[in-house]
């Protein structure tokens, strides 16, 4: 493991360990990165689903038309 990561984990840990109001604050700031996180990840989900609808449409379209001039 990369030990500066390492080390700035263990006095992040340290730090918060000692000061309930740093504490909450960070477990606060962790939650609404993880809130936006789940926001953005749908967001993306919601407008590959919509591409993926709007794709098939077309070939369907596509496919009636071509069958139609048969």
């Amino acid at each position: 493991m990369n030990e500066p990561m390492l080390k700035k984990a263990m006095d992040t840990l340290e730090f918060l360990s000692q000061d309930a109001a740093a504490r909450m604050a960070y477990d606060a700031r962790m939650k609404a990165l993880s809130d936006e996180k789940s926001t953005v990840i749908s967001d993306a989900n919601t407008v590959i689903w919509w591409i993926l609808k709007k794709s098939t449409q077309r070939v369907e379209d596509l496919h009636k038309f071509s069958t139609f001039a048969m």
